[in-house]
């Protein structure tokens, strides 16, 4: 397919699936770097933000270059962890769905880090049938059942892997966990613009709405790193 088909066919899909944004979590002292330079992928961090605080030392699914995003929801599972019941110096990053058709970006209806991910060419998760299967039923999952928002995807630990430095400009809002936390940083940032991007939304930092299914589909003792389950 041409890139000008595959840009419209994936910029179709998303308004069919009403995605209004994509979404990254990031530790709040990099917030003032990420609204200057944009999000910078880790191989790239040394040169053009050294300052930056990394999230995934590991990074198993080994796209050091790339961006890892989430769509329409974060992967509270991730977030859970890495903040660590500090949820107050963490904020959420809003980015423009336009990402998805703009940029060379690659679909994984699970964890990127998952064996049966990392098998998989990265260039067939560019195409158009790996997006789609973001967002249909899996085994015996039913997306009915669970009550899974349309602009969710299935897994709540799909992702969105987007090569290169996602600029500045494509992001739409940074979300906080509380009220003190937004102001705060507000009060703290460098940027100029700081009040014209910041918000509160506690709902992002929750579970998502079908949390119990996945806490329940497999026990402690086979959970890899990437799996652990939250225990809300």
């Amino acid at each position: 397919m041409q890139t000008h088909e595959r840009e419209n066919y994936i910029q179709a899909f998303a308004n069919l699936k009403r995605i209004e944004c994509l979404v990254h979590f990031t530790h709040i002292s990099n917030l003032d770097s990420i609204l200057r330079k944009g999000l910078v992928p880790r191989k790239y961090l040394s040169e053009e933000a050294p300052e930056a605080r990394t999230n995934d030392q590991l990074r198993l699914d080994n796209h050091h270059d790339g961006n890892c995003l989430s769509i329409s929801f974060p992967n509270y599972k991730m977030l859970f962890r890495y903040s660590n019941e500090r949820r107050h110096e963490w904020a959420i990053i809003s980015l423009k769905p336009e990402i998805l058709w703009e940029y060379d970006c690659a679909f994984f209806k699970k964890n990127a880090a998952c064996s049966s991910q990392r098998e998989i060419p990265v260039e067939r998760l560019k195409e158009n049938p790996a997006l789609e299967l973001m967002f249909e039923d899996d085994d015996e999952i039913t997306r009915d059942r669970l009550r899974i928002p349309i602009n969710y995807p299935t897994n709540p630990q799909a992702e969105v892997i987007v090569f290169g430095t996602i600029a500045p400009s494509a992001i739409s809002m940074i979300n906080f966990a509380d009220e003190q936390s937004c102001q705060s940083w507000i009060q703290e940032s460098q940027h100029g613009k700081a009040s014209l991007f910041a918000t509160t939304d506690r709902d992002f930092f929750a579970p998502r709405i079908d949390y119990e299914h996945w806490t329940s589909r497999q026990p402690p003792s086979t959970q890899t790193k990437h799996d652990q389950e939250i225990p809300f």
